[in-house]
């Protein structure tokens, strides 16, 4: 189970250490903070495992196809590793190459969840012309 308490302690410290490491060496700075992201988002992502198996079952349960839970799994992943790359390159003062991680992650999910949006358009269009 993730602790909260843990995950907080690890970015403050690595937070303290990375303004000191700031003024004399900006790029080990930087390194620390990306390391303490990378170390923590290691722990949120084993925690999160239950919760995703929890998802998948209840899908089964829905008796819908794996597609769809193939579709919510990696437009998630897609998510995570974009917010965590934009942050990245936000802390290396690079807000504009941030700017354009995210860009390309909501073009990504939009074009891996076109399927979906087609099922459900279909799915719409049919109940309301009460076929």
């Amino acid at each position: 189970m993730m602790s909260y308490a843990s995950i907080c302690g690890i970015c403050i410290v690595s937070a303290v250490i990375a303004l000191a490491l700031k003024k004399y060496n900006p790029e080990i700075s930087l390194l620390a903070s990306v390391a303490a992201g990378a170390v923590s988002a290691l722990i949120i992502i084993q925690s999160i495992t239950p919760v995703l198996s929890e998802i998948n079952n209840l899908l089964d349960m829905a008796q819908l196809s794996g597609e769809y839970s193939q579709i919510l799994f990696k437009s998630l992943g897609i998510c995570l590793l974009c917010q965590f790359s934009s942050d990245v390159c936000e802390d290396a003062g690079e807000k504009a190459l941030g700017s354009k991680i995210m860009l390309a992650g909501k073009v990504s999910v939009l074009l891996i969840t076109l399927p979906l949006i087609k099922i459900i358009t279909k799915t719409v269009i049919e109940l309301i012309s009460g076929q």
